[in-house]
């Protein structure tokens, strides 16, 4: 699973060009692991989905950052962390 992130720096909202919204909706309809998080942070569930993504934002000009997610155990199933020196 992935998390891709986009700003276009120094945009405003309205001057965003409606054929990357659409072009947006397009991919998102064609790719039903591509979850929309937030505004402008999305949640793919492969990396194919995550590099056309990256690949559409790019094209656009937006700055785009990719993160692998990591399901992690439940809590009760984890080990304690040992605590980092000068931080206990």
């Amino acid at each position: 699973m992935y998390l891709l992130i986009y700003d276009f720096k120094g945009a405003r909202t309205n001057k965003i060009p409606r054929q990357f919204y659409r072009a947006l909706e397009i991919l998102l309809a064609k790719r039903s692991d591509v979850t929309r998080v937030q505004n402008s942070a999305f949640l793919c569930g492969s990396e194919q989905s995550a590099h056309e993504l990256r690949a559409l934002l790019e094209k656009w000009e937006a700055e785009a950052k990719m993160f692998e997610v990591i399901k992690l155990a439940p809590r009760t199933e984890r080990p304690e962390a040992e605590p980092i020196e000068g931080y206990a």
